[in-house]
């Protein structure tokens, strides 16, 4: 169905996408000059927060899961300097001081690149001005919309760079990249997207990577609709 009419590829992902999201009837785009909101917190009900607000579930975790919560420095079981970055609960503990950047331990490490460690990636300006307006609004265990995108074409200046930049690049840069395995440019990442190497590590077919969690469904299809498209640039 339709009959004698299949579905663009791009229409196939977006209905699989929407189902696999709730199947929630949704409008994801305000209207013009109204400052809409985005969906709830993990309690459920209305945040209140601007559609272009920076959320805990979407925007933060990300970035500590690949650039702090690693082995070796701040997950559960190496908890380096007593500081875990796994989870809201953990980062809250003692990393957060609610409505104030500059005196929050997560912000001000990020800020003054002594985090990540010298051989590692620091963050970009962009995950440091986030982290700095989520704390700065209240560091809420917010929930938003993905804005992850399938329906435009899938390339690696539009969509898989930020993915590799949130997920992958902390670990696979620098002198001290993870089995010598740099993610770091569009040369380096279309290596492992076309040995394969790449989405068998990241759906768990050989190892999961990330480690410790996974990507989203719809960042899964992200890569997929990019290699079938060629790997594209730009």
């Amino acid at each position: 169905m339709p009959p004698n009419s299949a579905l663009s590829e791009n229409d196939r992902i977006l209905v699989r996408v929407w189902i696999d999201q709730g199947a929630k009837n949704t409008v994801c785009t305000p209207p013009p000059n109204t400052g809409g909101t985005t969906g709830g917190t993990t309690g459920g009900g209305s945040t209140g927060l601007k559609s272009d607000a920076v959320c805990f579930q979407r925007d933060i975790l990300p970035i500590l899961l690949s650039s702090c919560g690693t082995t070796g420095c701040h997950n559960q079981a190496s908890a380096r300097e007593g500081y875990v970055t796994v989870s809201y609960a953990s980062v809250m503990a003692n990393m957060v001081n609610p409505g104030s950047p500059n005196s929050s331990r997560l912000y001000t490490v990020v800020a003054n690149n002594n985090m990540p460690p010298s051989s590692y990636a620091k963050l970009t300006q962009a995950s440091k001005d986030s982290i700095y307006n989520w704390i700065k609004n209240g560091a809420l265990n917010s929930v938003c919309t993905s804005n992850c995108d399938t329906l435009t074409t899938v390339t690696y200046a539009n969509q898989i760079s930020t993915l590799m930049s949130l997920n992958c690049v902390s670990c696979h840069s620098g002198s001290s990249a993870q089995k010598g395995i740099m993610l770091d440019t569009y040369a380096n990442v279309k290596t492992y997207l076309d040995n394969g190497k790449l989405l068998s590590a990241v759906k768990g077919t050989s190892i999961q990577m990330p480690p410790g969690y996974k990507i989203t469904s719809c960042e899964l299809r992200q890569l997929d609709l990019w290699k079938a498209n060629g790997g594209k640039q730009n």
